[in-house]
């Protein structure tokens, strides 16, 4: 039983991950349904690629930015201590 609890807890902290990260890219990838209220495989398509796009580009752009911020750190002479910092944050978040 403490690990349904454990998975309900988990999963209502990640949620906010998802509603802020893919909510937005799916509402704008959203397919325009048909007059007859189906979406059309093209519009699927459409959605599908949009979607896997915009998330593949976010996370990219996220990296890029993490990478020149911990470079321009080290370059500076503050690799060590970040590092400990990263390190440190590691394991209290675990």
């Amino acid at each position: 039983m403490i690990a349904a609890w454990a998975g309900l807890v988990l999963g209502l902290a990640g949620s906010g991950h998802c509603a802020g990260m893919c909510g937005p890219l799916v509402l704008l990838a959203n397919p325009r349904d048909t007059a007859d209220g189906h979406a059309d495989a093209r519009g699927i398509t459409r959605h599908v690629a949009l979607y896997h796009a915009g998330r593949i580009g976010i996370y990219v752009g996220m990296g890029l930015a993490a990478g020149l911020a911990g470079g321009a750190l080290a370059g500076i002479g503050l690799g060590r201590w970040l590092a400990i910092a990263a390190g440190t944050a590691l394991v209290v978040s675990a």
